[in-house]
Formats: C-alpha cells, sequence, structure tokens
C-alpha cells in the first residue's frame, strides 16, 4: 500500500547490528546441523537460554505477594539501588548515586549524556578491540570514536605495555571506558597489578574511568574479585562511572535491569541524581519494574544461592575452554598455539579469526560467529565442542596455507 506522500524515501537502510545481525542470518539459513555462537547468552545444554532456579523462586514469590505495577521512580527502586552499589562497592558508598536502567545499555547511554553535558570538550577512548556497541552508544550521546590500544594481535594477548602507553599519551581529563572483568570480546584482563599501574596513570592524568561491569561474578566465580578493579579505584578516590547489567549474572537478558552507579564528592550528589533523572525522564521515564523486584528479591533473600549458581556457572564455562583448547591441540598438534583460549575468562573466546575465516567457518562447517570471529563459550554445548574444534582448526589451516 502506498500513501499519497512518502516521507522516508531519502532514507538509507542503516548498517545491521553485528550482533543480532548474526542471528537473523542463522535463522535464514537452511543449513542443516546449524550452531550460533554469536550473541552472548548463557545456554543450557539444549541451546535454550538458562534461567537461575533462584530467579524461578524470586518469581514465584513476587506472583504470590505482588501487589501493583505502579511506575518506579524516575531513578528506579530504591532498596534494589542500595543493594546493588553494596555488590559493586563491597559495603555502603555513601557517595554514590545511582540509577537503575533499561539494561547496561541504558546505563552507558545514560552516563554518556551526563558525561557530555558536564564535559562536552572530553573525548572518550574505549579499548580496541571492544563491544561493538560501544561506539555507537557513545557516537549517539556526540562523543568522536577513540580508542587506545589493548591486544596484542600476534600474541593473540593483552597488551599492558600497549594500554599504558596510549593512556599516557591521550589528553588530560579523557574518559576512559574500562572493562570490569571478563573482558569483551578477548576474555582477557589486566592483572591486578597492571590494574594498580593503570590506576596510577588514570589519577596521574585527570582521566575519568568508566566502568563497564556487565559480568560481575562469572569472570573468576567470586563477585568481589571480579569487582576488585572498580573498588581499587574507588579507595584511591577517583570520580568513577559504574555501568552493570544484571542481564548475565541474573539470565534477565529480556527484563532490561541494569544500572549506573556514580561515585562522587558528597557536595555533587544532589546535583548529579537531579540531572540524571532529568536525562532519564526524557528517554525512557522511568525504567521497568519487574526484572529490579526480581534482584531485589534475590539480594535480600537469596543471595548465598545465587552466588553459589553464578560460581558454577563459572566453572562450567572454564570446563569448556578446557574441553575446547584440549580438542584443538588433539586436531592441530603442534602447527597452532591455542593455549590463549584457557588465558581468557568469562562468557567469550576471542579466537583471532580474520572476516575470511569466519565467513569459511560459516560456509563449511555452518558455525555462525561475529565477523570479529568471538565465540560465545556460554552458548557453546558440550556434545558440540568436538565439532567447532573441528572447524575452527580447519578454517586455521586453509587460511595458513593461502
Amino acid at each position: 500500500m502506498l500513501f499519497g506522500r512518502r516521507i522516508w524515501k531519502h532514507l538509507q537502510p542503516a548498517e545491521k547490528d553485528s550482533l543480532f545481525g548474526v542471528k537473523e542470518e542463522f535463522r535464514k539459513s537452511a543449513a542443516k546441523n546449524k550452531l550460533s555462537l554469536a550473541l552472548g547468552e548463557y545456554h543450557t545444554e539444549e541451546g535454550r537460554p538458562f534461567v537461575l532456579s533462584c530467579v524461578k523462586k524470586a518469581e514465584k514469590t513476587l506472583l504470590e505477594e505482588e501487589t501493583n505495577k505502579s511506575y518506579s521512580p524516575i531513578s528506579g527502586d530504591a532498596s534494589f539501588l542500595s543493594l546493588s552499589t553494596k555488590l559493586t562497592f563491597g559495603g555502603s558508598a555513601k557517595n554514590a548515586v545511582a540509577f537503575q536502567t533499561p539494561g547496561g545499555t541504558g546505563a552507558l547511554r545514560l552516563g554518556g549524556e551526563l558525561l557530555r553535558k558536564f564535559h562536552p570538550q572530553a573525548a572518550i577512548y574505549a579499548s580496541d578491540p571492544t563491544w561493538p556497541v560501544h561506539g555507537k552508544i557513545f557516537a549517539a550521546c556526540g562523543f568522536a570514536p577513540n580508542s587506545y590500544r589493548y591486544l596484542d594481535s600476534d600474541k593473540n594477548a593483552f597488551s599492558f605495555a600497549h594500554m599504558a602507553a596510549d593512556l599516557e599519551e591521550i589528553p588530560d581529563g579523557s574518559v576512559v571506558l574500562l572493562h570490569a572483568c571478563a573482558h569483551n570480546p578477548t576474555g582477557f584482563d589486566p592483572t591486578r597489578e597492571e590494574w594498580r599501574a593503570l590506576e596510577e596513570i588514570i589519577s596521574r592524568k585527570s582521566h575519568v574511568p568508566f566502568f563497564d561491569m556487565a559480568y560481575q561474578g562469572l569472570s573468576s566465580g567470586d563477585f568481589d574479585a571480579d569487582a576488585f578493579p572498580v573498588r581499587y579505584f574507588a579507595e584511591k578516590k577517583n570520580p568513577l562511572l559504574v555501568a552493570k547489567s544484571f542481564s548475565k549474572n541474573m539470565g534477565l537478558y529480556g527484563e532490561r535491569l541494569g544500572t549506573l552507579e556514580i561515585l562522587c564528592s558528597e557536595d555533587e550528589t544532589d546535583t548529579v541524581r537531579a540531572w540524571g533523572e532529568e536525562i532519564a525522564r526524557k528517554t525512557y521515564s522511568n525504567p521497568p519494574i519487574h526484572g529490579a523486584r526480581i534482584a531485589r528479591r534475590i539480594l535480600e533473600t537469596l543471595e548465598a544461592e545465587w552466588k553459589k549458581e553464578v560460581e558454577e556457572m563459572s566453572d562450567r564455562l572454564r570446563g569448556k575452554r578446557k574441553a575446547l583448547r584440549e580438542s584443538l591441540d588433539r586436531l592441530s598438534g603442534s602447527s597452532h598455539d591455542w593455549s590463549y583460549i584457557e588465558k581468557q575468562t568469562g562468557m567469550f573466546c576471542h579466537t583471532g579469526l580474520s572476516r575470511r575465516q569466519v565467513d569459511l567457518l560459516r560456509e563449511k562447517h555452518a558455525i555462525f560467529l561475529p565477523v570479529s570471529g568471538r565465540v560465545c563459550i556460554a552458548a557453546l554445548p558440550e556434545k558440540d565442542i568436538a565439532r567447532v574444534a573441528a572447524g575452527l582448526a580447519d578454517v586455521a589451516d586453509i587460511c595458513a596455507g593461502l
């Protein structure tokens, strides 16, 4: 059906999301035995998103006791936010201003909008590589894309030397986006000593640390250990921002539950809160209530059970890494060093595959990855580990011979 006027005809198609685009291609594929390891979801062995037992218990209680579906406050559920900041900082943080947001993406966007308003001359620097949506979020806030080196591509390893050198060179007062743990997409994290050295540079250069913490608990299995960088920077009195997501460690993907937690001087808290609420009101107005109520119930009454489940999830991820690495070693012999797989942590494996190798993996083996070559270990069924290893070894050997 055509209308009398076409008001959108001048628009060109927008670029497809690099991750959800793969999901759509996977859906359309007629290949038999196809396998997608693109999206960052923790799956059961049957390939379905995993629902934690503590989430089921919390929801059952809510179903019986919930009395309203009224709007939340603009900043979100105050009790949940208090529990969330405790999880982040390890105790009470009286100088923390917290906002409940629609997922970690909403937290990053709200933080970006606040920074753009009050630090309009600052530049934001993200790791290279990083989660591909980071650049889009901050570009939408008006920031030009900038990056610091993170990966030694020749060794497929974290390069502290490159990162430290770049943080020394960028303009003073820059915003530095940091992955608190389980770096996405590489899985490589700095050591504690390296974090301490990075903090010294960031503090001395008056940079603003902005942590993306989407995987607390899933990196090491220990929530306190995974929060070390954030807590260390806070201990050193750095003003900072933390964008958190409960999509992964509570499995609340579709509930869109995140937080933006800002540590600032006590005399700044009221102003920061007021402007955060002003921006939120004009974008999403009020955050969703259901996910926050689930999380609040878990943190109030089921925290030990939740942390035990997350520890088991983390252990399972390490087991899959080990099995994948061993399968690759058996297939590749001494021609390839796959040891980096077990040096990475979290839900993802950075394979170092080229775009051509990713395409070959899809064409020859019906294994779907994003163009970055990132494998979602959390979505890899144990029964398919040998098959994925065979595909990875095959495309590595093919391209090595070109």
